[in-house]
């Protein structure tokens, strides 16, 4: 007996869901308001979700942005820059964002006058680092020449010889 009330059941739900008109190629989301208009939903990503017609990120921090938008996701206001799943400021080249702040990396100073990072008086930079010129040591965290050399103003080297 359960048997029979079970299979009429399925044929009841079958019929009904071949009851919508054209279910098989309806595959937007439709809802209608009092107007009886079609409003579309949208599809906002896992990030972010509709609200009044307008995707909106769960993250705060984060925008939506049609135009930026890749595959779904909320990108970082302009000016800012997604790290580590935060927005940070983006920093002017040749800085970090490094607690809080933009700042020169380790070992580089900023220069006001050129506003930009640079080594401090006495090193060159290669490879992005700053260190001694070629022939010279560091000693305690200046450059100098070798224990019988002294530097030439002139030629910008270390020559043999000493006072």
């Amino acid at each position: 007996m359960h048997i029979k009330y079970l299979l009429i059941n399925l044929f009841a739900l079958t019929v009904s869901v071949k009851a919508l008109p054209d279910a098989d190629n309806d595959f937007g989301l439709e809802a209608r308001d009092d107007s009886d208009a079609l409003v579309q939903r949208w599809d906002c990503g896992h990030d972010a979700k509709e609200v009044y017609g307008k995707c909106v990120c769960n993250d705060k921090q984060l925008t939506w942005d049609g135009k930026k938008c890749e595959y779904g996701k909320c990108v970082c206001k302009d000016g800012f820059k997604l790290e580590y799943g935060k927005c940070v400021p983006e920093c002017p080249k040749g800085q970090i964002y490094e607690h809080g702040k933009c700042v020169c990396p380790a070992g580089k100073v900023y220069n006001k006058w050129h506003k930009k990072c640079e080594c401090p008086d006495g090193k060159v930079e290669e490879y992005g680092r700053c260190v001694c010129p070629k022939g010279q040591i560091e000693q305690y965290g200046k450059c100098s020449c070798p224990k019988g050399h002294y530097y030439d103003r002139w030629s910008k080297s270390c020559k043999k010889g000493g006072y």
